[in-house]
């Protein structure tokens, strides 16, 4: 016998069993004898008492296992989520309501029955939803034999939640099954008032949403099934061209969705679809009439994948089910694919295992008596090695939900034909056999859908160029005026303007034309707000900057004290701080609450154009708000105009310039009010036009306005220092022109002197020295004055890279000896010197004369003041090859002379130098 008694909880729908005694939620006397029962075998009552019998078996197997739990005896406590037994629910219970199950059923078992250690649940998702919760809060595990909601996935709020089944969030599974038939939209209907039909949905149609799969109708249908709303559905698909329409739903609503949404024209070409099976509780033939089943043939089902139930152990399992149940042969198809009895056996095993595990590491005594609960969240039965029935091993993911492929069946008529599954990741398909006799005409039909290109203006049409054009001409020109107020800031016409705020107002205009560009694209969600926040901030930054920072002017010429001026000037900029933070806030409260939606033009039947609307149910809306703030600002200008008549500063901007603005910004808001796309546009195509051409013409009229507003200042600054540089440009031809005729004056001077001195030198009788200035000794120059008398150069000395500036210059050639030579070139306080030697070399080059120096290796090194490369300009080629052809015939001259010296000294450009006694 064993030490210990521990009892695990039965959670189901008992409300639809009659004959049960209740106490509060606990069934008092329940039977596994099915004649004893007084069940309906398909109906509700059906599906409660067979669960209750597999969970029996399931604990009768472990208690007689001795290698699980072995000191302790389990036995179970059954609990109504629906109280006891009304006359409706055998056929209507669909989960609505949980209130009992999340306020009566919740005390029993957490606060009266404490010897309850876990839960095993075979209820609906709308009865768990709050339940769950609570016992996540009470610590108490529970496994989920049928709730298949993808909310309880999330292990933050359901972390002692879990289930021995993939739940219904099959988006990406559909979506390889999409997939394989070329399939890109699909229309969905959902309950949407019950958890798991609703919940699946938005699990479904997120992912199909992701993977690039279309949705034009996602429908939600109460589990009534109104015909009104069915016929609505109806038309929505039609217009659509959907030819696949997927319901996600209970077992029930599924049987009544598919049976009143059936349409022979659209089942012709389309394919029905769905998460649950067709197949109500009840006989279908007498709650929908004889040709349900003809209605339905087609009808696809995707679902995790069905173990294979003939296995030795499932037919063992059967066996005792027909025995202890009294001998009641239970349709064993049903059994195992229509009630999946597997979930539930796999349950109480999992969860018995569970408390084996954590019984091992700590002791039965705190097992039984719930002290070990904390340890007991999905964790522990993610990975306990157990085989079950439904798969082998039976592995948890990180949501507590089973890991496993899921399968798609078809319904033939009356039965399903399973044709394919997934693998576990749903990164694939495979055939089990084809599908034909499932489409109508043998192949999977065509979707429907028909690729409607959204229309953007783009280069090859005129409102493309221009938006384009005038895009890219206003931010050029804004950030060329941003860079030119920086690098002028110090100008007294900029410093007038205030730098600070003209630059603001810049980055305004700088944002107005950027949203231009984001019509060259088609619109989206996000290109409506960034058209809305740069527009109405751009604006709103432009307008209260000229209003702030003209009414400080208007101020300051009215104070006396200097003191007051840049106090009166931070007052005003914190007002116009102040003006733009509005905007900004209504801006981001926009953006939180946004009711923005796209409102599609059709232009042809492949093209469309998309642009933004605010959905309001109110005349005003922050967007109104926005735009009402903006004619605020924009007629504050006006009292600002009159200020400005009392401003008597030619630098400042007068109030003509702000009123033409002014005019220029009411003659864009006339347009933008005239230029409106409206429901009751005539031809849908003009509608699109008048959409690009008014942000066209608003955006001219902002270009203008810009260009009016820097126009003053800017050709101020231009004319100033164009004037400067005209100056400067006269004044270095002044000077030039002045060193020129003192240098000729100069060579006039030094004329004479040279003549004077050479008869001083006759007169005093060097004629007899002469000899002793012969050989190695000898000098000689001569002036190069036959060709011009001066010439413009510049030099490049010897190692160093870097040229001087042009110069005028005379030339001279010096001999000092046979075997040293130079030019010499005097620019009054400049002289440089080119040594000429054999390897010297003489390029004209047009009118350029390149004298060069190359060296030979043996060759000594030049001094580092002199010139290694020389550059003469000269007017034209023919004076530069006459200045060549004179240095040439000088250099022989002046060889010949030093070798033999002439019989008087030359006065005329020769001078002989003598050693005076």
């Amino acid at each position: 016998m064993s030490s210990y008694e521990l009892t695990l909880g039965i959670v189901g729908t008992y409300c639809t069993m009659p004959n049960l005694v209740f106490n509060h939620s606990l069934v008092t006397n329940l039977t596994t004898n099915y004649h004893d029962a007084g069940v309906d075998y398909l109906g509700g009552s059906g599906f409660a008492f067979l669960n209750s019998l597999i969970a029996q078996i399931a604990t009768d197997e472990v208690n007689n296992d001795t290698q699980i739990l072995p000191d302790i005896h389990v036995n179970l406590k059954h609990f109504s989520d629906c109280g006891p037994h009304f006359p409706w629910s055998e056929e209507s219970f669909g989960g609505n309501s949980s209130g009992f199950a999340s306020s009566i059923l919740v005390h029993d078992i957490a606060n009266v029955h404490k010897d309850v250690v876990g839960i095993v649940g075979t209820e609906y998702s709308s009865t768990v939803r709050a339940a769950g919760q609570a016992w996540g809060l009470y610590q108490i595990p529970y496994c989920a034999a049928y709730a298949a909601s993808p909310r309880f996935s999330d292990k933050v709020k359901y972390p002692y939640f879990w289930r021995p089944f993939a739940p219904f969030n099959m988006g990406a599974h559909l979506f390889q099954l999409l997939k394989a038939w070329n399939v890109r939209q699909i229309a969905i209907v959902f309950q949407e008032d019950g958890e798991m039909g609703a919940q699946s949905a938005v699990s479904i149609r997120k992912d199909l949403l992701a993977r690039g799969i279309k949705i034009p109708v996602y429908a939600g249908l109460k589990s009534s099934v109104p015909l009104d709303r069915v016929n609505y559905i109806k038309r929505l698909v039609k217009a659509s061209s959907a030819r696949y329409l997927f319901i996600s739903a209970t077992t029930g609503f599924t049987a009544k969705a598919l049976y009143r949404l059936y349409d022979p024209e659209f089942a012709a070409t389309g394919v029905y679809m769905g998460m649950n099976s067709p197949i109500p509780a009840s006989n279908p033939l007498d709650a929908f009439g004889n040709d349900y089943f003809e209605k339905i043939k087609g009808y696809i089902y995707i679902q995790p994948e069905v173990p294979d139930m003939d296995t030795p152990e499932a037919k063992k399992i059967y066996e005792t089910v027909e025995r202890v149940n009294g001998g009641f042969a239970v349709n064993p198809v049903d059994f195992w694919n229509y009630f999946e009895m597997q979930w539930t056996y796999d349950c109480v095993h999992m969860m018995l295992r569970g408390f084996d595990k954590i019984r091992r590491k700590y002791s039965t005594e705190m097992l039984v008596k719930r002290e070990l609960n904390s340890y007991m969240n999905y964790t522990l039965f993610q990975d306990l090695g157990y085989n079950g029935l439904t798969r082998s091993p039976m592995t948890l993911n990180s949501n507590g939900d089973l890991i496993m492929p899921w399968m798609v069946l078809v319904f033939t008529g009356d039965l399903f034909n399973s044709t394919r599954h997934t693998d576990s990741e749903a990164t694939d398909f495979q055939y089990y056999n084809k599908m034909t006799a499932a489409f109508p005409g043998g192949s999977p039909p065509s979707d429907g859908l028909v690729e409607v290109k959204e229309y953007s203006p783009d280069l090859r049409s005129i409102e493309g160029k221009l938006m384009l054009s005038i895009a890219i001409l206003g931010i050029v020109s804004t950030s060329g005026l941003f860079m030119f107020v920086i690098l002028n800031r110090n100008h007294k016409a900029v410093k007038a303007m205030s730098v600070p705020e003209t630059l603001i107002m810049l980055a305004g205009f700088m944002m107005e034309f950027i949203a231009l560009l984001t019509y060259l694209h088609p619109a989206t969600l996000a290109t409506c707000h960034v058209r809305l926040w740069l527009n109405t901030l751009g604006y709103s930054i432009v307008v209260s900057t000229i209003v702030c920072k003209h009414v400080v002017v208007a101020f300051l010429f009215q104070e006396t004290k200097t003191k007051r001026f840049i106090q009166i000037q931070w007052r005003f900029r914190i007002l116009n701080a102040a003006l733009i933070l509005f905007p900004l806030a209504l801006l981001v409260g926009h953006r939180i609450t946004s009711r923005t939606q796209l409102i599609s033009i059709k232009l042809m039947a492949d093209t469309c154009y998309n642009y933004c609307r605010e959905k309001t149910r109110t005349a005003f809306s922050i967007a109104t708000t926005l735009s009402y703030y903006n004619v605020l600002l924009t007629l504050a200008l006006i009292p600002t105009i009159y200020s400005l008549q009392r401003v008597h500063w030619s630098s400042h901007q007068s109030d003509t310039t702000v009123s033409i603005v002014l005019l220029i910004w009411i003659l864009g808001g006339v347009l933008s009010s005239i230029l409106q796309i409206t429901d009751t546009s005539g031809h849908q195509a003009d509608a699109a036009a008048i959409d690009l051409k008014r942000e066209i013409c608003v955006n001219i009229l902002s270009l203008l306005a810009l260009y009016i507003l820097m126009s003053a200042c800017v050709v101020e600054v231009l004319l100033k220092q164009f004037k400067k540089r005209r100056n400067a440009f006269w004044k270095r031809v002044s000077q030039a022109s002045s060193r020129l005729a003192s240098f000729k004056e100069d060579q006039q001077h030094f004329a004479v002197s040279l003549k004077q001195e050479s008869r001083a030198v006759l007169s005093v009788g060097v004629v007899t020295e002469w000899p002793l200035l012969m050989g190695d000794g000898a000098y000689r120059h001569k002036n190069l004055l036959n060709t011009v008398d001066t010439c413009i150069y510049k030099a490049r000395l010897q190692n160093n890279w870097f040229w001087t500036r042009w110069r005028i210059a005379r030339v001279q050639l010096h001999v000092l000896g046979p075997k040293k030579m130079w030019l010499s070139f005097d620019a009054q306080k400049q002289y440089q010197t080119f040594v000429l030697s054999k390897d010297t070399g003489f390029e004209p080059c047009g009118n350029l004369l390149i004298l060069t120096q190359n060296p030979s290796k043996d060759a000594p090194e030049m001094a580092a003041g002199l010139a290694c490369c020389v550059v003469l300009e000269f007017n034209d080629k023919e004076e530069t090859d006459d200045f060549l052809a004179e240095l040439e015939a000088c250099i022989r001259e002046l060889k010949e002379s030093v070798t033999c010296p002439p019989r008087r000294p030359e006065i005329d450009g020769c001078m002989s130098v003598a050693k005076r006694s």
